[in-house]
Parts: structure tokens; sequence; C-alpha cells
């Protein structure tokens, strides 16, 4: 990506190529601008677009340059966080509304690759979240409970269980859970990417949104080449945002990540 075979790996290896797109020339109005090519932009803009909304979305680089074509592709049903804890947090009303959407999300992605038959290794198999000794076993059988009592199809694993699914014995124990799923990132955008254009969206790329703000009552958003006028604005650049909003610089975690793919390893190991 950008002419870096290093920066996606085998994602772009091995994804679809992504739709015909263009820099943004110009001066468009539209009645949503979306900052950012990737998962919730695109997402975004899919579902606005089949209401019959005229929607544009503003990439600085390529589809899915950030993290929506760098992940290790698992459709996750919830947090790294007990259930309980968001409803501590958020309170009742917003906690459930958060709990709900983390519950549906799976099958949320699962229908979009359905209805717009995405080619992007889907596999609904569930993920397997491991303990590595007592006190982690102990965290995810608590986990399990809270997910069950919310009817969500969660499942112990016993050290058999587990090293029969992973293929080792290092973890006592597990979770299953058989709403997740997982997916090939970068072929995933960009398949939504080809999705939401064709619902009618446009999606311009290689043109790094520099200035946001009010003209009237509309949002005006300008890059070098043009400026897309709309209604309503949304980001969806996740840290990126910090270079045009450095004030949400706060509000987001930076960790460095790393995933590593081998070619496929022998049973005897």
């Amino acid at each position: 990506m950008l002419n870096d075979r290093r920066s996606h790996g085998l994602w772009e290896r091995t994804a679809p190529p992504p739709p015909a797109t263009e820099n943004l020339r110009g001066n468009l109005v539209a009645d949503v601008a979306i900052v950012g090519a990737g998962y919730t932009g695109l997402s975004t803009a899919l579902h606005l677009a089949e209401r019959g909304l005229d929607v544009v979305v503003i990439e600085a680089a390529e589809i899915g340059f950030g993290a929506a074509g760098r992940s290790t592709g698992l459709v996750n049903a919830g947090l790294w966080v007990m259930p309980s804890a968001l409803k501590e947090t958020l309170g009742p009303l917003y906690g459930d509304r958060l709990l709900n959407l983390l519950r549906d999300s799976p099958r949320t992605v699962f229908e979009i690759v359905d209805k717009h038959n995405l080619q992007c290794e889907l596999k609904r198999a569930g993920t397997i979240h491991c303990g590595a000794d007592k006190k982690g076993v102990a965290e995810i059988a608590e986990r399990a409970r809270q997910w069950q009592a919310l009817g969500a199809p969660v499942h112990i694993l016993d050290a058999g269980e587990t090293r029969a699914k992973t293929g080792t014995s290092a973890f006592p124990g597990g979770l299953l859970d058989l709403r997740a799923g997982t997916i090939q990132p970068l072929a995933y955008v960009r398949g939504l990417a080809g999705a939401a254009i064709a619902a009618g969206a446009t999606v311009f790329t290689a043109s790094p949104v520099e200035h946001i703000g009010r003209e009237g009552r509309l949002w005006r958003l300008a890059t070098q080449g043009g400026t897309v006028r709309a209604k309503w604005a949304v980001l969806s650049t996740d840290t990126y945002t910090s270079r045009i909003f450095p004030e949400l610089r706060g509000e987001q975690v930076v960790l460095p990540f790393f995933h590593v793919a081998t070619a496929p390893l022998s049973h005897r190991i």
C-alpha cells in the first residue's frame, strides 16, 4: 500500500483489489461528509446511502490504510472488560445500549458480508479467550457467567477442550464465544467500499482533510484539491483525527500491536 509492500503484508497480498477512486477536486455539496475510509466510515456511508442520503467519504491515503486494513480480523462480540463494568461506568441506560451494540455487532458484520457478497474469507467458528493461569480462568468464568445471564452463547472450556481446540496445553481453560468469527480485514474494508459506492456513496482517496469548520449551517471540509459542504460531518479516523482536531488526542490510547503470519504448521508440532 502506498507502494510499500511491507505496510499491510499478507492482507494486501491476498485481498481483492479496491474499487477505483479518485482524489477530491472541485467543490461539492452533500448531506453527509465522512472523513476516513475504514470500517466506521465506510459502514456509515453504506447504511446512509442505502437510505437515500447523498454521502461523500474523504480518505487521506487509501481505503483501509489505517487500523481497518491492519487488524487481526477478529469479529468479536464484546470488550476486554466485564459487562457489569460497562453499566457501572456508563449507567444502566447507556451501559445497556453499548452491551446490545456489542452483542449484535458480529451478526451485523456477517449480514453485510452475506448481503453484498463480500469476498473476505469469513469464518463463523467463534473465537476463544484463553486463561493463562488460575486467575485468568476465574476471570473468564465470571465473564461467561455475566454474558450468559444476558443470553449470549458463550461456553467455558476445560483444559482438555481448550487443548483440543488450540493445539496447546499451555492454557488451563478458555471461553468459546460462538457469536464471533474472523475475516480478512483488508478484503472486508475494500468490499465495504465497493458496496458503499454501489449504493450511491462517493469515495475520494489521497485527499487529506486540512481544515474542518462551520460555514453558516453547513460544515466545510477542505483538502488541497477541493471542498465538501455538508449538513453533517462524521470523523471516523481513529487517532488520525488528532491531525485536524488536536484536542481529541487526549481521548485516544495509542498502543503498539503486532501480529505475525506463518505458513500452515504441521499437526505434529
